[in-house]
């Protein structure tokens, strides 16, 4: 595939279908070879296995700059979800889960919301979260049972790159959000959706657990609070969300109860760390959600003293 001779056409009607199998196969015979401690401190075998990840992630680069949604099979989604979970676990290499990542939005804009769903499992690994939670907590306990238990998911080892940390978990998550932002109108559903399930629910899981009444949500979550630096990521979207994008339709997202009611949560967060500028940001936003008529009545129907609610969090931070 890496071939200057490569031929899409070709490759799409004749190998599109047994690439990913093959592809899935590699790398589980890579995750048998690692608990090999002969292949672990080979230092050739530290080479080759870096030199096999950056060719598999150039020539997945090739497939996702030209298939179509009508290119795929529903057989391909049990691979396609499990390769983007060996390389999203949050032990594989940052370098190698950033070339991955970037490949796996573009993947995204091709899919239907029920070929969506099939890879939910890669989607959910997306941001290592696990890199701010305590060791040996609760919260581990949940993350790691909720996520990996049972699922048998492996890293994909590469002793020459380094492991991602919190830094990385916070790039990871600005990326998740600015893409939102970009494909909020061509691709609304999905993004509404990762919005709800992946990013605030577990950042504000001590919150949604409140007023979550079917099990629908993921179970993990920072139950003790929003870590600080995720809370501020958070704060900066919705400013992004509703100053330079105006014309964005936030309807899909308030028509659910809960999240007009995480919103108000969110403010009230935004009260107890007492930051100016969040102060601000939360203020503005409200005043967004207040003038414009289908938010307003979207937010009365969610609950009958959401307002006053509102009204009392303005009058705290204007004091």
């Amino acid at each position: 595939m890496l071939d200057k001779n490569f031929d899409p056409d070709s490759f799409l009607n004749n190998n599109f279908d047994d690439f990913w199998r093959f592809l899935f196969q590699h790398l589980m015979n890579i995750c048998a070879k690692q608990k090999s401690k002969e292949l672990k401190n080979s230092r050739n075998g530290i080479r080759h296995k870096h030199s096999k990840f950056k060719n598999i992630i150039e020539a997945l680069g090739k497939v996702t700059s030209f298939v179509q949604a009508q290119h795929y099979h529903d057989d391909n989604f049990i691979y396609i979800n499990k390769i983007f979970c060996f390389f999203f676990h949050p032990e594989t290499p940052d370098v190698h889960r950033k070339g991955m990542i970037v490949q796996f939005f573009k993947i995204l804009k091709t899919l239907s919301a029920s070929n969506i769903a099939d890879v939910q499992e890669a989607i959910s690994l997306i941001i290592p979260y696990i890199y701010f939670v305590e060791k040996d907590s609760p919260e581990e306990e949940v993350f790691t049972t909720e996520l990996f238990q049972g699922k048998g998911l492996q890293p994909l080892n590469d002793p020459s790159q380094k492991i991602g940390d919190k830094k990385t978990c916070i790039e990871d998550l600005k990326f998740f959000l600015n893409w939102i932002i970009e494909n909020w109108d061509a691709n609304n559903e999905f993004c509404v959706s990762a919005l709800n399930l992946n990013i605030l629910n577990v950042i504000y899981k001590k919150f949604t657990d409140k007023y979550e009444e079917n099990g629908s949500l993921p179970k993990y979550g920072f139950l003790n609070g929003p870590p600080e630096e995720l809370h501020d990521v958070i704060i900066s979207f919705i400013k992004d969300m509703y100053s330079k994008n105006e014309k964005l339709n936030w309807n899909p997202f308030f028509k659910y109860e809960h999240n007009c009611l995480l919103v108000l949560d969110i403010g009230r967060e935004v009260l107890s760390r007492k930051k100016e500028t969040d102060f601000i940001v939360i203020l503005r936003f409200f005043s967004y959600i207040l003038k414009n008529e289908e938010y307003f009545a979207t937010f009365k129907e969610a609950k009958e003293d959401i307002l006053l609610d509102m009204a009392l969090i303005f009058k705290i931070i204007i004091r």
